[in-house]
């Protein structure tokens, strides 16, 4: 299904998950998986432990980033 104003559905690509940004609104379940068999949707609970471990790694690192002046 087209996202809305596109044509066309949104695929996210890896350059796009992959930033920082992006990669904790995935986490954080902004993004809904609508397929429910999909691999997406039964994440196990070491997935989701995992998941939120990234989510702070990442977090830790953009206040280092902040920290030291980094600009993106």
């Amino acid at each position: 299904m087209p996202s809305k104003g596109r044509d066309q559905p949104f695929m996210a690509h890896l350059e796009w998950l992959t930033r920082p940004t992006n990669f904790v609104k995935v986490l954080e379940g902004r993004y809904h998986v609508r397929d429910r068999d999909s691999p997406l949707s039964k994440l196990s609970e070491a997935g989701r432990r995992t998941a939120m471990a990234a989510m702070e790694l990442i977090r830790e690192m953009q206040e280092q980033e902040e920290q030291d002046g980094v600009v993106h």
